[in-house]
């Protein structure tokens, strides 16, 4: 159901989009992540959605406010990367940016991550030791 209630809000006007989204309730197919998250803290998500039923994942929004990822670009190729660079084997994951409004009245983007559910177990990497 909660890919649904994703898809509904993501067809709704850039201004309605954010906070739509920002009101969905979190389950194991659904997170909210803030735009400062660590890449890790995303693909601990990603594993834990691709190990069960897949799931979205979508980042720039913090405590039910929509924050955006804009303000944050130089990081986002870190999450986009996030799969590959922190999962093994790497999770499949569709990863989309889509317009929004902030809390603040300002144009911003969200990123909208789409995670397959796998026939095969993910791990996290361990951490390089340093």
């Amino acid at each position: 159901m909660t890919s649904n209630q994703v898809d509904h809000c993501l067809n709704l006007t850039i201004d309605k989009r954010g906070s739509a989204l920002a009101t969905i309730d979190e389950d194991q197919w659904y997170e909210r992540k803030s735009a400062r998250v660590d890449p890790r803290k995303l693909a601990e998500a990603m594993v834990a959605m691709a190990n069960a039923e897949g799931g979205v994942v979508v980042v720039g929004l913090y405590d039910k406010a929509v924050e955006g990822i804009d303000a944050f670009r130089p990081k986002t190729n870190n999450l986009r990367q996030a799969s590959i660079d922190h999962c093994t084997p790497p999770v499949r994951a569709t990863i989309d940016e889509t317009e929004c409004i902030d809390d603040r009245g300002h144009p911003n983007h969200l990123l909208v991550v789409r995670i397959d559910p796998s026939e095969t177990v993910h791990e996290l990497m361990n951490r390089p030791k340093g």
